[in-house]
């Protein structure tokens, strides 16, 4: 994951934010003797609230660990989650207003702004390893002898989203191998449910992400044959921090102040892998 840039319709926004600044002590008056005295303390201003959309995948770890970690409290912020599924349904109570903003891939905010919807991404976020392996793969049933894409033909993949991200690079992954994308059926299910889908045998495979591939692949459900980002447009800019117009130009300074927060907690994980798992 590669630290995150702020951006403003395609402008960045430099520098830091200006620490809270309290009012100065009152200087004692000409009549009264002055004693050896701690200056009285300034109170904090209280934080502010924000409103944030996530997805329950692996991308969100930052954002959890700059909560426990109190990184978001040092910048200001309360953060209040709310996780959805699918990116549509946050895309909409970001326009709502019940969001201030959200988590989102690309081709969502494409495809809403395509529709005249007035979203902006203002920071960046995730971007799809240069080589394999990466978070999200094509997986199928440990037991069934699809090991190829060339395998999937007639069969049925599960994408989180029709006419969204996964969908869109699951086409691509198999273009790229020689299959023709359109011999494949693909049919909506959320990530949570990809595992019983597969079970069940309602999908013949699926693009999923983790935590929820690895969960499977160490229960032995499951097995990767495939990396559709990674295998068809390594280093994409994948996903960020969507709201807006309005409320980017409005909030410059608590959208710096959250990035700033993600990005410390990115350098933590970084230095400090084993405690992803007790961040999350």
């Amino acid at each position: 994951m590669r630290k995150m840039s702020i951006l403003l319709a395609g402008v960045l926004i430099f520098g830091a934010c200006a620490a809270p600044v309290g009012s100065p002590a009152a200087s004692p008056t000409a009549t009264a003797p002055v004693t050896a005295a701690s200056p009285t303390p300034t109170a904090k201003p209280p934080l502010k609230t924000i409103k944030v959309g996530v997805i329950p995948i692996s991308n969100m770890v930052p954002l959890y660990a700059a909560q426990k970690l109190g990184y978001f409290a040092d910048n200001g912020l309360t953060v209040e989650t709310t996780a959805a599924t699918q990116g549509a349904a946050l895309v909409s109570a970001v326009v709502g207003g019940s969001l201030d903003f959200s988590y989102s891939n690309y081709i969502s905010l494409l495809a809403a702004r395509a529709q005249s919807i007035d979203v902006v991404a203002f920071a960046n976020m995730n971007n799809v390893q240069l080589k394999a392996p990466n978070s999200t793969s094509v997986t199928v049933r440990a037991s069934d002898n699809i090991t190829s894409p060339k395998d999937l033909v007639g069969k049925t993949i599960a994408v989180s989203v029709l006419n969204a991200l996964p969908w869109l690079y699951a086409r691509s992954w198999l273009r790229v191998h020689g299959v023709d994308p359109n011999s494949v059926k693909y049919v909506e299910v959320p990530f949570p449910n990809m595992g019983d889908a597969l079970a069940t045998k309602q999908v013949d495979a699926a693009v999923s992400t983790e935590p929820f591939n690895a969960i499977l692949i160490k229960a032995g459900s499951v097995k990767t044959i495939g990396y559709p980002y990674v295998e068809s447009q390594p280093g994409l800019n994948l996903a960020g921090w969507i709201s807006t117009s309005d409320w980017v130009s409005k909030n410059q300074a608590t959208a710096k102040a959250f990035v700033t927060a993600i990005d410390k907690a990115v350098k933590y994980l970084a230095d400090n892998p084993s405690q992803k798992i007790a961040l999350t």
